[in-house]
């Protein structure tokens, strides 16, 4: 049950939300926290006030609260995946992908922000499917099949790999009959096949 004081404090937050006085509302967002650690409106509320005032790295705890207070937002979840990202920890940024994809498995922005991740890795099998399920996703996007198709084609060394390019660009070709990319691709690895005892 909410005591006076914590309905006082939670009061003067809204009151400096409703301001727009930004580092007067942290200041009332932190005090109530300080009386009930768990109260979500308060983490969501320095979450959002952090980002907007580019200290987005100082909201990492409070995405993580919501987070760990079993609410399936997904909001959250791609603020703090973007946090780690730009503090470099790619580690901990692919679980939270991962761990959004378990909860949210057809967000096809997420499975292509994962697919960034891992190739700047250079793991670009493990990107493969999820720039696949990213285009598959967006129907007929251009864009996206051709970021399928020049990944599968940048790991097309053997001739069962080099068909799968082939695939891959003949997709490509479904959707834009004289896309020059695909036709070089094709061209390019049509000549492989030919040449490669693998």
């Amino acid at each position: 049950m909410a005591t006076a004081e914590f309905k006082t404090l939670k009061r003067s937050a809204l009151a400096a939300d409703a301001v727009a006085n930004a580092d007067a509302a942290i200041a009332a967002w932190t005090q109530v926290l300080a009386v009930e650690p768990d109260d979500l409106d308060a983490h969501k509320r320095l979450a959002d006030l952090y980002i907007k005032g580019r200290r987005k790295f100082e909201a990492e705890p409070h995405l993580r609260a919501q987070i760990g207070a079993g609410q399936n937002d997904l909001k959250a979840r791609k603020r703090l995946a973007a946090i780690l990202e730009g503090q470099g920890d790619t580690v901990a940024a692919e679980d939270v992908w991962q761990d959004l994809l378990a909860h949210y498995p057809d967000d096809s922005g997420a499975h292509e922000r994962l697919a960034d991740l891992l190739m700047k890795q250079k793991r670009l099998q493990d990107a493969r499917p999820h720039l696949l399920l990213a285009a598959e996703a967006r129907g007929d996007d251009l864009r996206a099949w051709k970021r399928w198709a020049r990944c599968v084609h940048k790991t097309a060394y053997s001739k069962p790999e080099q068909a799968a390019a082939l695939d891959a660009w003949r997709r490509v070709l479904a959707i834009a009959p004289g896309d020059l990319d695909a036709h070089k691709a094709r061209a390019v690895l049509l000549w492989r096949r030919l040449t490669s005892r693998r």
